[in-house]
C-alpha cells in the first residue's frame, strides 16, 4: 500500500483539521496558534485560518507586535497583518523602548516612519527614533540615515531641539549627503502691481514643493546683494532710490528667522556679494571689503584695479573673480583677488584680464582678449 508522508506536520495537528472536517469546530491556543496557522495553511483550510488570525489579533501587545506582522505577510494573513501594522504604528513610541525596534530590518523601518498615520506626540520622537535605530549599529547602518532624515518633517521639529540636538548631532554634521541637501531660495521682487515684495520663499527640487519662510524685516528696495554663507543667507545694502543703506541682514535658516549683523563700512547699491574661505566679501566699483561672522566684524580692502559697473562675482580654487564691464567703457573685464599670497602686482593682490567683445566685425560668441593688468 501506497503512502504520504507529511513532514513537519503533527498527528495531533492533522487530527484537529480532520475533526473540522466533520465539527466544524476546532481549539486554537496560544500553544498550537502558529503550528495550526501554519498547517492550516498547507492543506488550504481557509476557515481555520481566518480562526488562528483571530486569536492572534486579539492578543496583540508590544512584545509580540512586530512578530506578528511579519508572521502574517509570511503566510498571506492581509487582515492581520494591517492590524499589526496599525498596532505598531500606534504604539511605536513604546516599541521603541524595546529591544526588537533595535533589531528591526531597514525596510521595515522606514515604512514606519514614513507612515503618515504613525502615531507620536512630536516630530522630534520620530527624529530620535531613526538615530536610536542608526545608532544600535552605526557603522552598518550609516548609510540609510540620509533616507531616513527625509522622512521627518523637520519645518514642524522645535527650533531649540534643531539647535540642541540636529545641528550638534555627528549623524547630521558629518553626514556629506545631508550637507549636499540645497534648496533654491528666493528673496523679495515685485508683485503685479509694481508694489515691494518682502517675502522669502523657498523651493525644494528633491520634492518639487515651494514653501514660505520668514518675511525679510525690513524695506528690502533694489541694488542689495545676497549671499549664502553655510546655511545661512546675507543680505546686503541697496537703496530706496534716494538714499543708500550699509545694513545687512543674516537669515538663519536653523531656526527661520533675520537678524541684523554688523553694518558694511560704507553704504553701497549695485554691488556683488560672495563667500570665500567662510568669510563674505562684497565687491562695489570703488571698494571691496570682507566680513567675518565669527566676530561681525567688517575689514575695508583693496579695490579693483579698473572700476566695474554692476558687476558679478564667483569663487574658484580659492581665488575670487569679478566679472562686469568697465565704467564708461564697452569693455569686459575680469578681475582676480587672490587673497593666499602677499600682494602679487604693485603692492595688489587684484590682477585683471581684459576682454572688449566686438559686435560690428567679429563673432559675439567669441570674445578676444587684450591685455592683462
Amino acid at each position: 500500500m501506497d503512502r504520504v508522508v507529511l513532514h513537519e506536520v503533527s498527528a495531533e495537528l492533522l487530527g484537529l483539521l480532520v475533526d473540522f472536517c466533520y465539527t466544524g469546530r476546532v481549539t486554537v491556543t496560544q500553544d498550537n496558534v502558529d503550528v495550526l496557522l501554519k498547517t492550516a495553511d498547507l492543506f488550504q483550510f481557509p476557515s481555520v485560518k481566518e480562526a488562528c488570525c483571530a486569536f492572534l489579533e486579539q492578543r496583540l501587545d508590544v512584545s509580540n507586535c512586530l512578530e506578528i506582522q511579519d508572521f502574517a505577510e509570511a503566510y498571506a494573513c492581509r487582515e492581520l497583518a494591517t492590524s499589526a501594522r496599525r498596532f505598531v504604528l500606534k504604539n511605536i513610541m513604546e516599541l521603541a523602548k524595546g529591544m526588537d525596534f533595535e533589531r528591526l530590518p531597514w525596510k521595515r523601518l522606514l515604512e514606519f516612519v514614513s507612515d503618515d498615520e504613525l502615531s507620536v506626540d512630536k516630530e522630534e520622537t520620530v527624529y530620535q527614533i531613526a538615530a536610536r535605530w542608526v545608532k544600535a549599529d552605526r557603522k552598518r547602518r550609516l548609510h540609510y540615515w540620509p533616507e531616513l532624515l527625509q522622512q521627518v518633517r523637520l519645518p514642524f521639529v522645535r527650533r531649540f531641539f534643531l539647535l540642541a540636538h540636529v545641528e550638534s548631532d555627528p549623524l547630521v554634521y558629518l553626514s556629506p549627503t545631508c550637507l549636499r541637501m540645497e534648496i533654491l531660495v528666493v528673496v523679495g521682487g515685485c508683485d503685479q502691481d509694481c508694489d515691494e515684495l518682502v517675502t522669502v520663499d523657498c523651493y525644494n527640487p528633491q520634492t518639487g514643493q515651494w514653501r514660505y519662510l520668514a518675511e525679510f524685516p525690513d524695506h528690502l528696495g533694489g541694488g542689495y546683494s545676497i549671499a549664502a554663507l553655510g546655511n545661512d543667507m546675507y543680505v546686503s545694502g541697496g537703496s530706496d532710490g534716494s538714499r543708500l543703506y550699509d545694513g545687512v541682514w543674516r537669515y538663519k535658516s536653523s531656526v527661520n528667522e533675520w537678524t541684523e549683523v554688523s553694518p558694511m563700512l560704507k553704504a553701497r547699491e549695485y554691488h556683488s556679494s560672495c563667500v570665500l574661505k567662510g568669510q563674505l566679501y562684497v565687491v562695489a566699483s570703488d571698494s571691496t571689503e570682507r566680513y567675518d561672522h565669527a566676530v561681525d566684524c567688517w575689514e575695508a580692502l583693496p579695490a579693483m584695479l579698473h572700476p566695474m559697473d554692476n558687476c558679478s562675482t564667483t569663487t574658484c580654487s580659492g581665488r575670487l573673480y569679478a566679472i562686469g564691464s568697465l565704467t564708461g567703457e564697452d569693455t569686459m573685464t575680469i578681475q582676480c583677488y587672490d587673497c593666499r599670497h602677499q600682494p602679487l602686482v604693485n603692492g595688489q593682490l587684484w590682477t585683471a584680464a581684459t576682454v572688449v567683445v566686438h559686435t560690428e566685425n567679429c563673432d559675439p560668441q567669441k570674445p578676444h582678449l587684450l591685455h592683462q593688468g
